[in-house]
């Protein structure tokens, strides 16, 4: 196929190999988390500890019928309490 341009066409694993073999990998920097938007993560980033630290979702609440579950001043009960 011919573009309007009258060059030919290329597929698109073509063109993915033309911008992987002219493409180079960047060395990982450390900015603020000001300076990060736009950025992409250089690995993935962990929790130190499990958040939520309790064994519920807000959801499982909702389906459970809990009365007010929707509400913003839910406690929820767990090693003592959580407002939501």
């Amino acid at each position: 196929m011919i573009t309007t341009t009258g060059s030919p066409m290329i597929s698109m694993e073509e063109a993915l190999q033309v911008v992987l073999n002219i493409s180079q990998r960047l060395e990982p920097v450390t900015v603020s988390f000001r300076d990060s938007l736009g950025k992409v993560l250089a690995q993935d980033v962990r929790a130190q500890d499990p958040l939520p630290p309790y064994r519920a979702s807000i959801k499982i609440l909702i389906d459970s019928g809990i009365v007010g579950a929707t509400k913003l001043g839910l406690l929820i009960k767990s090693k003592g309490q959580f407002e939501l």
